[in-house]
């Protein structure tokens, strides 16, 4: 069988490999090459598992290594060059593809039979320990990459164990609670104004709060009037305990035709606290978060919000500072 296969006389060698990146070997005329994988912005080096060079966005990415790929997270992730997201409405599926269309228009893909909506060029995946938050750009010969950034983040209530004490009349407390764990179970999801965020397809705006009209837009704490600040801090008005409940922004999800078990405004927001009451908190990086997508003027005024978590997921944090999950498991 010799004669049909890649030892066959003439024959050319596919050097399409990982990811569909062409492997650089035996350019040399000794036949020996470098043998590293052309991943367009840098190179890759299979035989340690390293790329050669840091990633030439990673000065926007303090909180990764510069040496990462996909932000350490390649089982669910790839960095493909595209153009936008698409869903597919058959399995629920999102995906990067190299297609170009109209936000929201609904078309088949090469390859596909299935009907595939167009979620445009960035994209929120919420996973039940980190927001990631996808946007591309290209170079100067046109060529698209894809780029992320991660924000740990939590949803729903959580539920709190600590140090038991003795109470002093023959039981005991908890006193403080120590950990937080946070349950992204099918059940707990269905729990009203305890459990997280139903899995699904949300949205925000990035255009300003508009009641009425634009309620999935962007809030601001530093744009409340003076009298809801003040009622704020008696837990009342639109914004009730201030930026220690909400953090500095805020955007209530638009449902995208998830199942929320009737569950209504949830919201994406900060705080001062891990959890909420059935939103996504992202702590004390929410200012970060929110410059991030505000100050993208390269996609579309609505961004779509995937909230997808791993089955029966469970995760528990130390009760400390927001900036960052202690995971204790």
């Amino acid at each position: 069988m010799s004669g049909i296969s890649s030892k066959a006389a003439g024959g050319l060698k596919n050097k399409k490999g990982y990811n569909g990146n062409e492997l650089q070997s035996n350019e040399f005329s000794d036949g020996s090459g470098l043998e590293l994988y052309d991943f367009n912005a840098r190179t890759y080096d299979q035989q340690i598992g390293k790329f050669t060079t840091q990633d030439p966005l990673a000065g926007k990415y303090f909180s990764s290594s510069p040496y990462n790929y996909v932000d350490g997270n390649p089982i669910v992730r790839n960095d493909p060059n595209g153009d936008d997201w698409f869903r597919n409405e058959e399995n629920g599926n999102i995906e990067w593809r190299k297609i170009n269309g109209k936000q929201g228009e609904q078309l088949s893909l090469k390859g596909s039979q299935d009907t595939w909506t167009n979620l445009g060029s960035e994209l929120l995946v919420f996973n039940g320990e980190s927001i990631s938050y996808f946007t591309q750009s290209s170079d100067k010969d046109g060529n698209l990459s894809l780029q992320s950034q991660s924000f740990d983040a939590v949803s729903g209530k959580p539920l709190e164990s600590g140090a038991m004490v003795d109470n002093g009349m023959g039981g005991v407390s908890i006193d403080p609670p120590q950990v937080f764990t946070f349950d992204y179970s099918k059940g707990r999801q269905k729990v009203p104004n305890q459990g997280p965020t139903p899995e699904g397809l949300y949205s925000i705006n990035k255009s300003s709060f508009e009641a009425g009209s634009n309620e999935s837009g962007a809030q601001k704490w530093s744009e409340q009037s003076l009298l809801n600040k003040a009622k704020a801090q008696v837990g009342g008005g639109t914004w009730p305990g201030g930026t220690t409940s909400w953090g500095d922004n805020r955007w209530q999800l638009q449902n995208e035709g998830s199942n929320t078990y009737g569950r209504k405004s949830m919201y994406l927001h900060g705080g001062t606290k891990w959890g909420s009451r059935g939103c996504i908190d992202v702590g004390n990086n929410i200012g970060t978060l929110a410059n991030a997508i505000l100050t993208n003027k390269t996609g579309n005024d609505k961004v779509y919000f995937q909230v997808i978590y791993p089955t029966d997921f469970k995760i528990s944090v130390a009760n400390g500072s927001t900036n960052k999950l202690a995971k204790t498991q």
